[in-house]
């Protein structure tokens, strides 16, 4: 209900009064007004990515659709070469010591994803993993394939000069 709208309800509901005596609601500040979901939707998610990773890995962020009004982002610690490993984590510094947010284990591990919510203090959390300020990407017992599953045509060249063929025993 508007302020106005208010008043005139007011003065029908008590139309005795004198119109000068009746009460007025006037709103109680004019100042600009930030919305909660505004201040937990302008986030950077590179602000808190590992400052570098070891050769053949990647680490990778996807923006997702805000949740409950905050953005989140998935982000994921992945092997680019032809390495497996046994295990691949992605752990979280925060202010009450490190946290392993996710953590995928096997025999042929590639990556492992975490999403990641933005919170209206201006940092990160995961679950009870909260003010994350720099995630690590932790990859245990790599090991190149064995020769029994190596594709020899990821490795054939793609051109060759006329007359010639590539072939592999």
């Amino acid at each position: 209900m508007f302020l106005e709208d208010y008043n005139d309800y007011y003065h029908d509901y008590y139309p005795t009064v004198p119109q000068t005596k009746m009460p007025t609601v006037r709103p109680a500040t004019t100042a600009p007004v930030t919305t909660a979901r505004a201040a937990c939707t302008s986030c950077n998610i590179n602000a808190i990515a590992p400052p570098s990773n070891p050769p053949g890995t990647n680490f990778e962020t996807t923006a997702l659709a805000p949740a409950g009004g905050c953005t989140q982002a998935q982000v994921t610690c992945m092997r680019t070469d032809d390495q497996y490993c046994t295990g691949v984590s992605i752990t979280a510094t925060t202010p009450t010591g490190d946290s392993t947010i996710s953590n995928t284990t096997g025999t042929s591990v590639l990556s492992s994803s975490a999403t990641l919510t933005y919170e209206i203090g201006g940092t990160y959390s995961f679950g009870t993993a909260m003010q994350i300020s720099q995630l690590t990407c932790v990859f245990t017992g790599c090991y190149p394939p064995s020769c029994s599953s190596c594709d020899v045509n990821r490795i054939a060249p793609t051109t060759l000069p006329a007359g010639t063929e590539f072939t592999f025993t």
